[in-house]
């Protein structure tokens, strides 16, 4: 891989990352899809910090499951479709309410898709290994 491909996915790495690390403390803003995207960007171009991301206690064995196992712990899923639509009726109904029908359909349609790719996602096992 040539260097400037490898600093332009660093930059975006630490990028998602710092996003994922502030969506823990906002609410409505996903901390660990922006997470896992920094660990993708970091297995690309710098393997250490793709190993310090997913030897984190408090959110590695996710993204490590997602990243190498493609897989979703049952709970996570609940947890992950209930705030995708908290946030995107909330969003239709409430913030959009005044703006165009359209706005209000993209939300919708991606919500969708979210839930969709979601739902599709393999289940963890509970006493799985990884």
């Amino acid at each position: 891989m040539n260097y400037f491909k490898k600093y332009i996915l660093l930059i975006f790495g630490f990028m998602f990352y710092c996003i994922g690390i502030i969506g823990y403390i906002l609410p409505g803003l996903p901390g660990t899809i922006f997470i896992i995207l920094g660990a993708l960007c970091f297995l690309s171009s710098y393997p250490k910090y793709y190993n310090r991301v997913v030897s984190n206690k408090n959110y590695g064995m996710v993204v490590r499951d997602f990243i190498e196992f493609k897989v979703v712990a049952k709970k996570s899923k609940i947890i992950i479709l209930f705030s995708i639509w908290l946030f995107s009726l909330s969003s239709i109904f409430y913030f959009l309410y005044y703006q165009l029908l359209i706005y209000r359909l993209i939300v919708l349609i991606l919500a969708f898709i979210g839930s969709l790719f979601i739902i599709n996602t393999k289940d963890k096992k509970q006493n799985s290994c990884h």
